[in-house]
C-alpha cells in the first residue's frame, strides 16, 4: 500500500518521521532500548556456549556487545576446543593482545575475525589449527609470536600488515596449502624456518 512516511531523520536523541502529509511525529531516543544490550548471534554455537560461561555478567545466559565490548584477556579458553567459527570475537573491542596458544591445537577452526584493537599476537597462538584456511592480520598488529601458525596444513593465505615489522621464526612452517602471502612494505626480518614446508 502507500506509504505514510515521507522521510525519517535520525538526530542524536530523537527520531523524526516526517509524514506525507506534512505532519511530524518526533519520538525522544532517551530511555530506549540500548543496541549494545542486544545479544550476539554466534555462528558457532560452541563459541556460544564458551563466551556465555567465561563473561556473562548478567547471568542472562547470553553475550551482550557490551559484554563482548569488556573483556580485556581471553586467555586460553579456546584452546584444544572443537570450535569452527569465530568471526564474532571482532566485538571483544578491548582486547588489544591474543594470548600465547589462545586457540593451540583448535582443529575444526575454519574462520576467525579479530578485533581492530589487537597489537600483538602471542606464541603458538593459532598453531595447529589444521583447518584454518586465511587469515587477515589486523593493521594495528605490531608483534607476531614464534610457530603463530605452525602446522595449520589448510591455510592458504595470510595478510601481514605495514605495521609488523618481523615474522617471527618458524611462523608459517609446516603450512603446506600456503600459496598466497601478501607482505607489506614494513616488515624488515623473516625469521629462521618461517616457510619451512
Amino acid at each position: 500500500g502507500d506509504t505514510l512516511i515521507e522521510s525519517i531523520i535520525i538526530g542524536e536523541s530523537d527520531v523524526t518521521f516526517i509524514l506525507t502529509d506534512g505532519k511530524t511525529v518526533v519520538i525522544p531516543l532517551e530511555g530506549y532500548y540500548d543496541p549494545m544490550e542486544a545479544p550476539i548471534q554466534f555462528l558457532d554455537n560452541a563459541v556460544r556456549v564458551l563466551c556465555v560461561l567465561e563473561w556473562d555478567s548478567d547471568g542472562d545466559q547470553q553475550l551482550s556487545y557490551k559484554e563482548a565490548a569488556a573483556v580485556t584477556d581471553i586467555g586460553e579458553v579456546f584452546s584444544g576446543t572443537a570450535i569452527m567459527a569465530f568471526r564474532e570475537l571482532a566485538y571483544f573491542t578491548s582486547l588489544t593482545e591474543i594470548p600465547e596458544y589462545a586457540f593451540y591445537g583448535c582443529e575444526r577452526l575454519v574462520v576467525v575475525e579479530l578485533p581492530e584493537s589487537i597489537t600483538k599476537i602471542g606464541e603458538g597462538a593459532f598453531r595447529n589449527c589444521t583447518a584454518l584456511e586465511s587469515f587477515a592480520i589486523p593493521e594495528g598488529v605490531k608483534s607476531l609470536g614464534d610457530r603463530l601458525f605452525q602446522g595449520c596444513e589448510k591455510l592458504a593465505s595470510a595478510n601481514i600488515p605495514a605495521s609488523v615489522e618481523r615474522i617471527p621464526y618458524y611462523c608459517f612452517y609446516d603450512c603446506g596449502a600456503l600459496t598466497d602471502v601478501t607482505i607489506a612494505e614494513g616488515v624488515k626480518v623473516v625469521g629462521d624456518y618461517a616457510f619451512d614446508y
